[in-house]
């Protein structure tokens, strides 16, 4: 982390999913906040985005808890949603950022959205164009695919 002001990046995510140990959740979702908040300066052509667990892990609530109830000045610029497959999903998403972070409301928080299997794919035309149109609390704006 300490290094990415210095990389020349257009984007930099930190990732609380795949590239975090269970054991090392907790830790994470406190550096995190942390360094966004209090210890990074990067310039601002870098966007800073945030990966958290998906749904079905029950591990999203508490992550998206840990980064967005500090100050918006420390907020990523935006979020990426892993395994996202409906705009069930995308609706799931947009409850939970309402009610973790009030302030969403007045300006949604961007998302990129991750496409990770055969289902999701059959749905992308619906998830995008709900996930553009149809929350209040966040705004798809990227679609990310991926596989394991």
């Amino acid at each position: 982390m300490k290094k990415v002001p210095s990389l020349g990046v257009d984007s930099v995510v930190f990732d609380l999913e795949d590239g975090v140990a269970a054991d090392e959740k907790t830790t994470a979702r406190n550096t995190i906040p942390d360094v966004l908040t209090n210890q990074l300066t990067v310039p601002t052509t870098t966007e800073v985005v945030v990966r958290v667990n998906g749904l079905l892990s029950g591990l999203m609530q508490e992550d998206l808890r840990s980064i967005l109830t500090r100050s918006p000045s420390g907020y990523p610029e935006a979020l990426m949603i892993p395994k996202v497959q409906s705009t069930e999903d995308v609706d799931e998403v947009d409850r939970i950022v309402g009610e973790v972070c009030p302030v969403a409301k007045n300006q949604p928080l961007p998302l990129f959205l991750l496409i990770e299997d055969p289902l999701a794919l059959l749905n992308l035309r619906d998830i995008c164009s709900h996930g553009t149109k149809n929350c209040s609390s966040v705004v798809a704006q990227v679609i990310v695919f991926g596989s394991d």
